[in-house]
């Protein structure tokens, strides 16, 4: 197994981010489509790069961030993936689409999927205060640092009654969204052997964050809302 340092982060609001690459996604009959196109020349074949064993990631969450799903897009031909999930009628999502491309500057914005999100309220996230959880009959308990803009945070997450397999090129993968899932974070631990993660906060406000661990055939997530403080100087 490799280092695993990466952390894939969205464009800050009003940063002035290049994006070489347009990303579109349907969804119909249980099928998300993913359509990739070069700015420069919209018929030319995009190439990715390989990122823990997958050439593309698909975060999926609904308006209130209650689901959430991590697919991984098949390719059907040049520029297009598509992934199966189901998703309900009258809800709303957003997609996150993580990938590394050859040659060319990406950044992960959100995309709206479903109903029309204009005029739809935003469910309020509510920190939580209990740090442990059973989870499909697993005990996992989260340990961080304090939650700060502008600090390095460190996310440790002790599964007292399994330990976890290998799964995507690591020991566990974590997602974070901000409260209106504009903000997008992916990491991976800071080492091979440990369920240790490292990641940082530009703005303050209430995030949510689930935590991907293999144990056996099976996939848990760990959930969890905290807010994030302005640090004073």
């Amino acid at each position: 197994m490799e280092q695993h340092h990466q952390h894939h982060e969205s464009t800050i609001p009003n940063q002035n981010v290049l994006n070489e690459i347009n990303v579109s996604l349907t969804y119909r009959d249980n099928i998300v489509e993913i359509h990739l196109e070069n700015n420069d020349d919209i018929n030319n074949p995009i190439e990715l790069v390989e990122n823990h064993e997958k050439y593309m990631h698909l975060i999926i969450v609904s308006n209130d961030l209650e689901e959430y799903y991590h697919l991984h897009p098949k390719k059907i031909k040049d520029n297009h993936f598509e992934a199966k999930v189901k998703l309900s009628d009258r809800g709303s999502y957003k997609g996150f689409v993580d990938i590394i491309v050859e040659g060319k500057d990406y950044v992960i914005e959100p995309i709206s999927i479903g109903r029309n999100h204009a005029n739809e309220s935003i469910m309020r996230l509510e920190p939580e205060s209990e740090n442990e959880k059973e989870i499909k009959g697993y005990q996992i308990i989260l340990e961080h640092g304090h939650f700060a803009t502008n600090e390095k945070v460190e996310l440790k997450f002790n599964l007292k009654n399994a330990k976890p397999d290998p799964y995507l090129g690591a020991l566990g993968h974590v997602v974070i969204l901000d409260e209106l899932a504009e903000r997008f974070i992916h990491v991976h631990p800071v080492s091979n052997n440990k369920t240790i993660f490292e990641t940082h906060f530009d703005t303050a406000g209430k995030y949510k964050l689930w935590a991907e661990f293999k144990i056996g055939q099976e996939i848990i997530t760990f959930p969890y809302v905290f807010e994030v403080m302005q640090t004073l100087h």
